[in-house]
């Protein structure tokens, strides 16, 4: 039979689990050390050689006598002659691959009593032989079984539901291991678990839809389940076969026993299936995408060892399983993304609809929150909230926000059914923020998708009262005892939501791209024809003087009939040539403006000292007809775009020798200070200054401070300037605490 598929994980030992967790305060089930519990089942046998030398450094006790051969009473010793064939195929055994794996040898091992399959491993550089019990599975019966196993997993497959997935499983594993009860348990949020699936003999107690505390099974035992896929137990009676020598000679510890099929249960766990009425077991991982979703736990009331030749079947049903529930979950999510893309329908058309953005959301949050199912609905771009429904304040939406994004990193999706048991400030709002999904997407702003969940009362019946725990004192030791009564017990709570399921969170993930695309360019488009309104009647209002200046030269020049006024048409034309060359630089600012509106921005590392230089370089003549002093100081390589950068400082240089103050020689200083997230830039000058009246408008398009006939000027400098910082993500302001001419503080990304 083909060797299991282990979970994808580095560690091949519980070594690893216990190293990891060897500080957390578990229950003492949950410390127990299962993988060097020192003993075997009694039902089969265990030899422990060394594979190089094919040398038996241990193994159970019962070997000799179980196997009716003759053994040394200890090891070490040579395999003995009768073995010859299985130490042939052990010495042909892969060793390519790291990761264990079971491999059933063509050789058997024939008593009087019993035929054993041997079963051979290795770990830790140590081989593994096991035989263990067939159980009278002959060939044609082991074929019949394979053929229903094709049967019920092609069933599965083809089922209209996962529920109706899970009833065919639990009949196809009653029928492979005709054990007398055979159920299905997902394991929940808390690592309790949940019976879904149940198929049973008449006499046995049924256990559907009851939930067992997680310390039902301790968490070493569930991180075994994902490393090994299958467990089998003989008897719950305790009939167990030491390994000798008790410690390895290799470790000077027990032997690791982690991947061994014939490992001895735990005390405590033995005890456990016997108040149950629980005899021989067999288990099934159900590992879905690498993670433990449940397990197939099959229980008789009789002693039984599931033939080997079986555990792969079981496990191969297994298989079946996950990939039912792979394909009911992507099923869901396709339904899911059919609805989404309906509402996107109906939501784009009313965006496109309607002139009013506000009013827009307003009407399609409603949808948003119906969609997953959620009693509120926050949506938030930037410090902008808009609500519906149930939720809690806008300054709790906020800090949870920021609880969240520090959380998160602020790029992960964060989803729950108990807020409150992870942050302490959201018991207050508990009743109305108890489930909370958050869906950030990174816009031009911050904007957050956020589904709010009421807590719901629920009935859990549990196979026994988990609060219930009985323990013992011994030696100043705690025990934990395992439960005694399995009957139904019904607990109410309010502590938790509906949980958010993965088509929802998958959802909440993709959640309308088209439509935060349609806000986007809506916010845009409003923000851009503000500044069109201002920019339009700004230039309208601009572009008259020099046109009327313009026509009033040339209505003169018209007019003119005697050549002694000759002398004054060319003050005339001098005018409507200096006009025209304002009308000009008016023209081009515009044109860089919507040019740099609508460009896209190619980005690099840019050394910000060479770009300076360079502007220095282009400045040269006007610098020095000033007689203006640039000090640059040492400043940082950015990332961004070097052509942006150019223009943002001839600007602003520029603007800073153009503003001079006609009484001193202008100084224009450039430095750098780093913080946190950023680097903040400043050009600071000796020249007339900016008031904090005009620090917020200064950077609007056209808006200028000193007249034309003043200081020329197309009044676009510093609104370019604001535009390229906007596209390098960053910001741009005056400092209004400067007295000493003009600061612009620049606040750019690394």
């Amino acid at each position: 039979m083909p060797s299991p598929k282990p979970a994808s994980r580095s560690e091949n030992s519980l070594d690893e689990f216990f190293y990891q967790n060897a500080t957390s305060d578990l229950d003492n089930c949950d410390r127990e050390p299962i993988h060097l519990i020192g003993s075997t089942q009694s039902a089969g046998a265990l030899l422990i050689v060394d594979p190089k030398e094919l040398a038996v450094i241990g193994m159970s006790q019962n070997a000799g006598t179980l196997l009716e051969t003759r053994l040394p009473d200890a090891p070490p010793f040579s395999l003995p002659e009768p073995m010859l064939e299985i130490a042939n195929e052990i010495a042909g055994f892969s060793r390519q691959s790291s990761v264990c794996s079971h491999t059933l040898l063509q050789a058997t091992w024939a008593t009087d009593e019993e035929v054993y399959q041997v079963v051979y491993h290795e770990h830790n550089e140590l081989g593994y032989i096991e035989f263990l019990p067939e159980r009278g599975l002959d060939v044609v019966k082991y074929r019949q079984k394979l053929r229903l196993l094709r049967q019920h997993c092609t069933q599965i497959m083809d089922a209209e539901s996962f529920e109706e997935a899970l009833d065919l499983a639990v009949e196809a594993g009653r029928k492979i291991t005709e054990f007398a009860r055979v159920k299905i348990y997902e394991f929940q949020p808390d690592w309790s678990g949940k019976v879904v699936a149940e198929s049973k003999a008449d006499h046995m107690p049924s256990y559907k839809g009851l939930f067992f505390p997680d310390t039902d099974i301790p968490k070493q035992a569930r991180h075994l389940l994902t490393m090994v896929p299958y467990r089998g137990l003989a008897t719950s009676e305790d009939h167990v076969s030491p390994i000798t020598p008790a410690i390895s000679p290799r470790t000077g510890k027990p032997f690791d026993l982690s991947w061994c099929l014939l490992r001895s249960a735990s005390t405590m766990h033995t005890q456990y299936l016997r108040n149950m009425g629980i005899n021989g077991t067999f288990t099934s991982s159900l590992v879905h995408r690498g993670k433990l979703w449940g397990i197939i736990a099959a229980h008789h009331d009789k002693p039984g060892f599931l033939p080997f030749d079986l555990w792969g079947a079981m496990q191969d049903l297994s298989s079946a399983l996950m990939a039912k529930l792979d394909q009911q979950k992507a099923k869901d999510n396709e339904k899911m993304v059919h609805d989404l893309r309906a509402i996107e329908e109906n939501v784009a058309t009313i965006i496109r609809g309607k002139g009013d953005l506000e009013s827009s959301i307003a009407e399609v949050i409603p949808q948003l929150r119906r969609f997953l199912r959620a009693d509120g609905f926050a949506f938030r771009y930037g410090m902008s909230l808009h609500t519906d429904g149930a939720t809690p304040p806008h300054e709790f939406i906020h800090r949870m926000l920021e609880w969240a994004t520090d959380k998160t990193f602020g790029i992960e999706s964060f989803a729950t059914d108990s807020l409150h048991k992870q942050w302490e400030a959201a018991k207050e709002y508990a009743d109305v923020a108890c489930g909370v999904l958050i869906e950030p997407v990174s816009l031009h702003r911050v904007c957050h998708l956020i589904w709010f969940r009421a807590p719901v009362t629920k009935t859990a019946q549990w196979a026994g009262d988990p609060t219930k725990k009985e323990t013992r004192e011994e030696d100043g030791t705690r025990t934990l005892l395992p439960r005694n009564s399995f009957a139904t017990w019904v607990q109410e709570h309010r502590e938790q939501s509906e949980p958010w399921t993965e088509a929802e969170i998958s959802a909440a993930r993709e959640i309308l791209k088209n439509m935060l695309d349609i806000v986007t360019s809506q916010i845009q488009l409003v923000r851009s024809n503000k500044n069109l309104e201002t920019f339009s009647y700004a230039a309208a209002h601009d572009l008259k003087a020099p046109l009327r200046s313009i026509k009033v030269a040339l209505d003169v020049i018209q007019q003119i009939r005697k050549p002694d006024e000759i002398e004054d048409m060319k003050e005339l034309i001098k005018s409507a040539s200096s006009s025209s060359a304002r009308l000009q630089s008016l023209i081009d600012g515009m044109m860089s403006y919507l040019v740099l509106e609508k460009r896209f921005v190619a980005m690099e590392q840019v050394d910000l000292n060479e770009v300076v230089s360079q502007v220095c370089q282009f400045l040269q003549q006007e610098s020095a007809e000033v007689q203006a002093t640039i000090d640059a100081g040492d400043l940082p390589s950015l990332t961004g775009n070097r052509e942006l950068f150019t223009t943002l400082f001839l600007n602003l240089i520029g603007n800073a020798i153009k503003y001079r103050d006609p009484k001193r020689k202008p100084l224009i200083e450039i430095g750098a200070k780093s913080l946190p997230s950023a680097v903040e830039i400043s050009v600071q000058d000796n020249g007339l200054g900016i008031s904090a009246e005009d620090a917020s408008s200064i950077f609007e398009p056209l808006n200028r401070l000193h007249g034309y006939d003043e200081i020329p000027g197309n009044g676009l400098g510093l609104a370019i300037c604001k535009r390229i910082v906007e596209i390098l993500h960053g910001s741009i302001s005056v400092d209004t605490s400067y007295r000493d001419g003009a600061r612009i503080v620049l606040k750019l990304q690394r």
